[in-house]
């Protein structure tokens, strides 16, 4: 006999969470790819600093689009982060292909990242109504991407 899973909350909360989960959980993956596509082709007198940037970037990323996936699923729901569901989902802007200076790496990197916290941030709105444990989750997530968009934006704002 099958065990019964429980409803962590009602069809129409999960409905609500899950479909901005899933927007979220593609603009990670999104943001994730497009900062290595970065990493790879960056070029200029601070590519050793943002080219190692970009990885912890990536670090930060991967972990959360992992958290948020794990969530989804925990709802009751499978995680879909294929690259139909990607490409549908996604929030940000393709970053350039070929290589890149450095200046046009941080400014489209911190441009994206922004893109990526907006994405988040209304998803905080819409789930934080009905299931404040998602909402935390996204919570944390934003304040690590706010410290990396403040250290990215470093590279190139006057003092």
């Amino acid at each position: 006999m099958a065990a019964k899973q429980h409803e962590i909350l009602s069809k129409d909360a999960r409905d609500q969470v899950v479909n901005s989960m899933h927007s979220v959980l593609a603009t990670l993956i999104d943001m994730a790819l497009q900062a290595k596509q970065a990493h790879w082709n960056i070029r200029g007198p601070r590519f050793k600093s943002l080219h190692e940037h970009l990885d912890e970037i990536i670090d930060e990323l991967r972990p959360a689009s992992d958290e948020v996936a794990e969530r989804i699923v925990t709802l009751g729901v499978p995680a879909d982060g294929t690259l139909p569901a990607l490409t549908k989902g996604t929030a940000l802007a393709t970053i350039h292909t070929g290589f890149l200076n450095d200046q046009q790496v941080a400014e489209g990197i911190a441009e994206r990242l922004s893109q990526t916290i907006g994405c988040i941030r209304k998803s905080i709105g819409t789930v934080g109504e009905v299931d404040p444990v998602s909402e935390d989750l996204l919570i944390g997530i934003v304040a690590g991407l706010e410290k990396q968009l403040w250290m990215v934006q470093s590279n190139f704002l006057e003092a």
